[in-house]
């Protein structure tokens, strides 16, 4: 019992969570064709009201809060599949993806290629079909982002001012997931959820990240003729018509004595002999 509470109340945030965060895309991609916010969710209620709902542009207490409910009653039962495939919240975030993937696309399947045109969502008067794959991707990520879409509701944390107050509370919470993974999956998983992120690397990460080491070339990596190949600093000033480089890998033990005590200072062929000979150089 304890379990089917569990699911049902996970099943209740995540499709909530994925049913705006659908219901927010659609509205943008209807505007971006020419139709209103509204339209999309008014069209959702043509199971009921077949041409009156496909043809509603503006805000309307009976379409639109019909075509709201049943987004969000489709949006839980997608929520649903998601928790039941997820089972375990403490999942590696490569495999949340993986579902939420799943979900997003099984819902679409089932959506405009299983059930009768009469009740699909609507979408299609309002938007072409290649936006499609931004509402279903944004209802697969609204099924999760840190394993907890629970907490988007919570009483606690519903807003900037309450979520100020208890700061060190949340941190825990962030804390509780980040050290379950690693930085790339963290990046990777809030990135997927629409969430800026970046990671904040250490020594090891930097001279091997793809931009600063790469493109950036702070790191560059040069032959010695004892060491081998070794990576040294690169240039730190970019300088597109004169782009500096690095000429040569560090000297060897006296590899320029010639040049600096004979060119430098003018001491000639024999007078470098003898300082060998004597050990001072």
């Amino acid at each position: 019992m304890n379990n089917i509470r569990t699911l049902v109340r996970r099943a209740l945030a995540s499709g909530t969570a994925a049913s705006i965060t659908s219901a927010l895309v659609a509205s943008r991609e209807a505007s971006h064709s020419g139709a209103s916010s509204i339209a999309p969710l008014n069209a959702v209620a043509h199971c009921i009201w077949p041409v009156e709902a496909m043809k509603e542009q503006r805000l309307s207490a009976r379409l639109t809060g019909t075509g709201a409910l049943i987004h969000w009653g489709a949006s839980i039962f997608w929520g649903t599949l998601f928790e039941t495939l997820l089972r375990k919240r403490r999942s590696p975030p490569a495999r949340i993806i993986r579902i939420a993937a799943v979900t997003a696309a099984t819902a679409y399947v089932v959506d405009y290629h299983v059930v009768p045109k009469r009740i699909t969502p609507g979408f299609e008067a309002h938007m072409p079909r290649r936006s499609f794959l931004p509402v279903y991707l944004a209802l697969g990520a609204g099924c999760h982002a840190i394993d907890q879409p629970e907490l988007a509701f919570d009483e606690r944390f519903d807003t900037n001012a309450k979520r100020v107050e208890r700061h060190a509370e949340i941190k825990l919470l962030v804390e509780s997931w980040t050290r379950r993974h690693n930085v790339d999956d963290v990046v990777e998983t809030m990135l997927a959820a629409g969430v800026p992120a970046s990671p904040i690397n250490t020594v090891d990460r930097l001279v091997t990240d793809p931009h600063i080491a790469g493109a950036r070339q702070m790191f560059v990596d040069m032959e010695h003729p004892k060491a081998g190949k070794t990576k040294l600093t690169g240039c730190h000033i970019k300088l597109s018509a004169t782009p500096a480089h690095l000429r040569s890998p560090a000297p060897q033990l006296g590899e320029h004595n010639a040049a600096v005590f004979g060119g430098l200072l003018g001491l000639t062929a024999d007078e470098l002999a003898k300082l060998q000979l004597d050990g001072v150089i």
